[in-house]
């Protein structure tokens, strides 16, 4: 029989590594670890295609807070600007600038007050361009408990040789052109009475004739003008018919004419109607005038006075009316032939109508030359000429003023400005 089990002997040396058995099973992933720091910001890939344009939205308003100003500060001798808007309307009516004032009192749409030492000074400047009919300024004004005015201009020269306009108007066209121009339409509506489609205080003045225009009684393609009477005086007068009665006639003397004529200067024209009587004007003067006859007849008489307070008139002025300012340009389509002839006979013009230069250097005034007249006073230029000059003027005041062509309306402060 086998004896007992020996002790165990000492273990041996470890054998070679075996071959690496297959992989087991993918345990369980576990809990997802903290997340490291962001690496560096990649280089900027290339930017895409523009998309379409989407629908426009539905115009919106600007609410302006209740008060809003600009100032503007600057010593450069270029234009400089408060406030300047540009827009760009392709159909429609476009406002620049459209303004609704209402007040309890006294309310202003636009309120400028326009000041320069040293050359032009502008309330308002507008530079408007359309081929259509044009306004440069529409200005309207509603009142239900004062007085309302659409337009006032103002202007104030502060030396002797200095001229102010509080409204300038300038119109011009072709010679060929059959329509009108009005350097100022003034157009009024209401009782007769107290209606006027200009109204002005101090003199009334100008180079050409002074007329009213009536509609022809007969033929609807005329109408009929007349000329105002002219003299050397602000004159004064009434007319009318009366008769001789025992060869004595005293004329009534109207209230009104006696109320507005001077005491002096008063003369009587008499008569006879349908009779050779002699007749005579005996006595006469703002109260009482007496005409006697060698027989009794009716007659005509005519009484002539001077306007009360503008006795002293004096027909001799300082010629400022009659000043070509445009060097090298003819002005025959400025004035009648008469008037031209006269101008070229005391040296105003050249006899091909320029103006003349050494008169002009004599008497102290400035002549322009063309190339820096704007458009608008340009009276030489029609058709295509007119037309590059327009647009000659035009661009270089959009130039002038910093301002390019706009995708859409903006409004901003003008440089250096405060709002």
């Amino acid at each position: 029989a086998a004896g007992k089990a020996g002790a165990t002997g000492a273990t041996g040396p470890a054998g070679a590594k075996g071959a690496k058995g297959a992989t087991g099973a993918a345990g369980k992933n576990g809990a997802t670890g903290a997340t490291g720091p962001a690496g560096a910001k990649g280089a900027t890939g290339a930017k895409g295609a523009t998309g379409a344009t989407g629908p426009a939205g539905k115009s919106g308003t600007m609410t302006l807070p209740s008060k809003l100003s600009w100032t503007s500060a600057s010593t450069s001798s270029a234009t400089n600007r408060a406030l300047s808007i540009t827009t760009n309307y392709t159909k429609g009516t476009g406002y620049v600038m459209y303004l609704d004032s209402r007040a309890s009192s006294t309310s202003y749409g636009i309120y400028n007050n326009g000041y320069s030492t040293n050359g032009g000074a502008y309330g308002v400047f507008w530079n408007n361009r359309t081929k259509s009919f044009n306004y440069g300024v529409i200005a309207q004004a509603w009142s239900t408990s004062s007085s309302a005015t659409g337009l006032r201009g103002y202007a104030y020269a502060s030396t002797s040789n200095m001229t102010s306009s509080g409204v300038y108007g300038y119109a011009s066209g072709p010679t060929s052109n059959t329509g009108r121009h009005y350097g100022v339409y003034g157009y009024a509506y209401g009782s007769m009475a107290n209606t006027y489609g200009v109204y002005f205080v101090n003199n009334l003045a100008g180079t050409g004739k002074k007329a009213f225009i009536n509609p022809h009684p007969e033929d609807a393609s005329k109408s009929i003008m007349f000329l105002c009477l002219e003299g050397n005086e602000s004159g004064t007068y009434f007319r009318g018919k009366s008769r001789l009665k025992n060869g004595r006639a005293e004329i009534k003397i109207p209230e009104e004419w006696r109320l507005v004529t001077c005491r002096d200067g008063i003369t009587v024209q008499v008569s006879a109607i349908k009779s050779l009587a002699r007749i005579a004007v005996m006595d006469y003067s703002r109260d009482r005038i007496t005409v006697i006859g060698n027989e009794d007849c009716e007659f005509h008489y005519t009484v002539n006075g001077v306007r009360l307070g503008h006795d002293d008139y004096t027909p001799y002025l300082e010629n400022h009316d009659y000043r070509p300012d445009v060097r090298g340009i003819s002005y025959a389509t400025c004035y009648t032939k008469p008037v031209l002839k006269i101008l070229v006979g005391n040296g105003i013009l050249n006899p091909d109508y320029t103006p003349n230069e050494d008169t002009a250097e004599r008497l102290g005034w400035k002549l322009r030359d063309p190339k820096n007249v704007p458009a608008s006073e340009s009276f030489w230029l029609h058709g295509e000429e007119l037309d590059r000059k327009i647009d000659a003027d035009h661009d270089q005041h959009r130039s002038n003023m910093g301002v390019t062509e706009p995708a859409n309306a903006s409004i901003s402060p003008a440089q250096g400005g405060q709002r």
